[in-house]
């Protein structure tokens, strides 16, 4: 009964080890970036950011356009304002820094509504 219960121990205390190598294996970056208006080169303020490839998580652009959050190499990031179209853009797979900057350019969306007479 001994030998079995000193076994349990010891994979109680072995397997967190493992899970922690698991995790290390993909490199984390600071990825932050302006967001500006492709005609106008004016910012666009409080820009909704997601990264689809972690699990939908978002952010938000502040009012001068400025966003920053820690992602992986390769993520896929999705850029959403309204009046403006979405923007689908990946973060590059290598970067040899902990950090990496971008300038998102989103283009305005024109919708023309039909007349209305009253």
């Amino acid at each position: 009964m001994m030998k079995y219960l000193l076994t349990i121990v010891l994979l109680l205390f072995i397997a967190p080890v493992f899970a922690q190598q698991i995790t290390g294996d993909k490199k984390l970056i600071q990825f932050s970036g302006i967001i500006t208006d492709v005609d106008s080169n004016t910012v666009v303020p409080y820009v909704t950011v997601t990264n689809l490839t972690n699990r939908g998580q978002r952010y938000g652009a502040n009012y001068k356009g400025f966003f920053s959050f820690i992602a992986h190499p390769g993520d896929t990031i999705l850029y959403t304002a309204v009046g403006y179209r979405d923007l689908l853009l990946p973060i590059p797979a290598e970067i040899h820094d902990t950090k990496y900057t971008a300038m998102i350019k989103l283009k305005a969306d024109i919708i023309n509504l039909p007349t209305v007479r009253v």
